[in-house]
């Protein structure tokens, strides 16, 4: 029940920054579908995942209304920033984390 809420509340967020509705519907399906299969297969703990709440509302509330940015270059934004933070927390960050942790 919680899955189906939030592909549709994340779509009707997301469709206040005139994104298309139907297309957010889906590709929250495939990415919450997929997810959950990684999940699955890759980690061996049968979890769903869905979409955060939190991140979408600050898109669409915050960047593309406040700022007047059109969803397309917010989008672009978002998926840079997705790069630069898996590569520090691939090469640089992450190292130093797991390095800094105490063994247990």
């Amino acid at each position: 029940m919680a899955e189906f809420y939030i592909i549709i509340v994340h779509a009707a967020i997301l469709s206040d920054s005139v994104m298309p509705f139907g297309a957010v519907v889906i590709t929250t399906l495939v990415v919450a579908f997929f997810g959950s299969l990684m999940m699955e297969f890759y980690t061996k703990n049968p979890i769903a995942v869905a979409q955060g709440m939190g991140i979408n509302a600050f898109f669409t509330y915050s960047t593309v209304t406040h700022y007047d940015l059109s969803y397309q270059e917010e989008l672009g934004t978002v998926s840079w920033s997705g790069v630069v933070f898996m590569f520090l927390s691939s090469f640089i960050t992450g190292e130093k984390t797991i390095q800094s942790m105490a063994e247990v």
